[in-house]
């Protein structure tokens, strides 16, 4: 079996622009590859902020954490 290699690149319309080290092939050749289409990072990480701050106002309005007498030596 072989081992699949993963490379970073981004999908221009139908144009690959490789990010960092970029596949060993021959330009005259043909290579099969799969492409799996990731989230946008800032638009996942934006979704998880908003979470994050919607759970820590939650705990605020709770009271916070009432087994932590000094936060600074938690």
């Amino acid at each position: 079996m072989t081992m699949l290699e993963t490379y970073k690149a981004t999908l221009h319309g139908n144009k690959i622009e490789w990010k960092g080290e970029t596949p060993k092939v021959s330009s005259n050749s043909t290579t099969d590859v799969f492409v799996t289409i990731l989230d946008s990072e800032s638009s996942s990480s934006k979704k998880n902020g908003k979470k994050m701050a919607e759970v820590l106002a939650e705990l605020a309005d709770l009271g916070g954490i009432n087994s932590v007498d000094d936060a600074s030596e938690w």
